[in-house]
């Protein structure tokens, strides 16, 4: 299920090249792994305390496979549902990330 998901990824053209590069290093860690091909190969999963740790990137997997295609050739349209992001939470983390790379330049002068 993840390979499937970061094959996914991968053939979406990012404008961050680099995501585009992770996503295809990614997949390459999978090669040992069959690809599933369609979303009612997904599996049933039940969380315990000792796999919990992996519900939030199964659940993003889960999500980029049932918003992209099931022809493994060819991408879908519509590659994500809509969710809710915090923006006040992204906006900050941003914020300190800014000042993070740039204080030292601003400080100098």
């Amino acid at each position: 299920m993840l390979k499937f998901a970061l094959f996914k990824l991968a053939q979406i053209p990012f404008s961050d090249e680099k995501l585009q590069r992770m996503a295809q290093q990614l997949f390459r860690y999978f090669e040992s792994v069959s690809l599933i091909s369609t979303e009612a190969q997904i599996p049933a999963i039940s969380y315990t305390r000792l796999n919990e740790h992996y519900q939030p990137i199964v659940n993003l997997a889960t999500l980029i496979i049932k918003r992209s295609t099931e022809n493994l050739e060819k991408p879908g349209e519509v590659w994500f549902c809509s969710f809710l992001v915090d923006m006040n939470v992204l906006f900050e983390r941003f914020l300190r990330n800014y000042l993070k790379k740039n204080a030292n330049h601003t400080f100098d002068k």
